[in-house]
């Protein structure tokens, strides 16, 4: 892998003022990144800020897949699918960590904060949680939508790296964003790095993919792309998400007030503090 004097996504964003870097940009670009790596028939399975470089022009720059397994990463249980918990691999796990990773990087803040691993464990498996909506105001309505659509319980129903990057471009276009059609994030992985993965299928349905060195995916692994008609839209689809919110002190914290309310039905109950 290149060396980027840049450093991470994260160490980069924390060198510059909040108004001089682009995050809806780079976001985009992680997507892209991700979306080739599917493309090419192969499941990341460690998607993470920590594995996120940027390049000397400023371009975000999904890591290499030979690097990935150099150290442990102690945040890693932070950005785990419910399904990624009980060891499964697979596309759908990678959209969900891309939706942790870009909540991280509008905020700054590390996915549940403080929370201990079990704690964390308990409210995305057991209590099917996810993370109250930060006040940032790069986070429009059609932004926020994407992220929730990409971090839906079931694995079926997040979109595919192909979507998110199209709806995303549809979301930012309002804003005045540097083009993103030579971004090198089109091709985010060399060639050689291919070599350590492989291809696994048990011939009923979309092939699963296991990296040979580490984590092997299950055959039966849930396909990655939902189908959405043209008709729908992701804000029609989402259910609302109540569940811990760390940037308050307060547990089970529900944030929906930002919501229209035909759209988003307050729930009869709330998920107990523990």
């Amino acid at each position: 892998m290149p060396f980027y004097e840049n450093g991470t996504i994260i160490e980069f964003l924390k060198q510059r003022p909040h108004s001089e870097v682009d995050r809806k940009r780079m976001i985009l670009e992680i997507a892209l990144g991700m979306a080739f790596l599917h493309q090419n028939g192969l499941v990341h399975g460690q998607l993470r800020p920590s594995n996120i470089f940027v390049s000397p022009d400023g371009h975000a720059t999904v890591a290499e897949y030979d690097t990935l397994q150099t150290n442990k990463n102690p945040e890693a249980h932070r950005y785990l699918s419910p399904e990624g918990w009980k060891g499964t691999v697979s596309r759908p796990s990678d959209v969900y960590a891309f939706a942790m990773c870009a909540l991280e990087i509008f905020t700054s803040i590390l996915p549940w904060g403080g929370l201990s691993e079990k704690h964390i464990y308990y409210l995305v498996v057991i209590e099917k949680s996810r993370p109250d909506r930060p006040d940032e105001v790069l986070l429009t309505d059609d932004i926020w939508n994407i992220i929730v659509s990409a971090w839906a319980e079931e694995p079926r129903s997040r979109p595919s790296f192909d979507l998110i990057s199209r709806l995303w471009r549809g979301a930012i276009s309002q804003f005045a964003t540097p083009s993103v059609s030579n971004s090198p994030l089109h091709r985010p992985l060399r060639r050689q790095t291919l070599r350590h993965l492989s291809v696994i299928s048990n011939g009923s349905g979309p092939p699963a993919y296991e990296d040979s060195r580490v984590v092997p995916v299950p055959a039966s692994a849930p396909p990655s792309t939902h189908s959405f008609s043209s008709a729908e839209t992701i804000r029609e689809r989402i259910e609302p998400i109540h569940g811990y919110s760390w940037y308050s002190e307060s547990e089970g914290q529900e944030t929906m007030a930002a919501h229209p309310a035909e759209c988003f039905p307050s729930p009869s109950s709330h998920s107990p503090a523990i």
